[in-house]
């Protein structure tokens, strides 16, 4: 039987470029993983990575609970990068398919894949939160908006409830010919 996994991302960043500093990255996967890595903003800075006076000004007017989820202890770069790629190499190695949802994927797996230098994953495999949700009645609230790992839980469990629509008959299939 073929074992799949899908991979839910999420980060929380100062600014909307692929160069974008990140504050945390979240993950949460279809079997129980979920884990945030705060890479140190002072070397990301010093790499060259950005902010914008936007997304700075809207992070000012969030939540105590969302800006508070980004107080944790901060990694190096080295660290933050091998973390991630570990658990991708994990992944690759464990399951006969994955998929990675982004929200969207041009924000999310774009930027992270800046960080990392290239994505460990192949670009077919990134899938869209937003379209699957399209189909869904409901949204899933995170219990922390704009926390990466509660965002990155709660788009894995749309993911999931959209996965398990798929399997619904939608309709009966005409007969062919009559």
């Amino acid at each position: 039987m073929t074992q799949i996994i899908d991979i839910s991302i999420d980060l929380e960043t100062l600014g909307k470029s692929t160069s974008a500093i990140i504050l945390a990255i979240g993950i949460a996967d279809s079997n129980g993983i979920g884990f945030t890595v705060m890479p140190s903003v002072a070397e990301q800075l010093q790499e060259g990575r950005t902010l914008d006076d936007d997304t700075l000004l809207w992070w000012l007017v969030q939540s105590d609970a969302a800006r508070n989820a980004l107080k944790g202890p901060r990694v190096s770069l080295k660290s933050a990068r091998m973390t991630i790629t570990d658990f991708f190499s994990e992944a690759i190695e464990h399951y006969d398919e994955y998929r990675v949802w982004g929200n969207s994927p041009s924000f999310d797996c774009e930027i992270l894949g800046s960080f990392l230098g290239c994505k460990p994953w192949p670009f077919y495999l990134e899938r869209d939160v937003r379209t699957a949700r399209e189909i869904l009645e409901s949204r899933t609230k995170p219990t922390t908006p704009h926390s990466a790992l509660s965002d990155a839980q709660a788009q894995l469990e749309d993911v999931l409830r959209y996965r398990q629509k798929r399997k619904a008959p939608w309709a009966i299939e005409p007969e062919v010919g009559k």
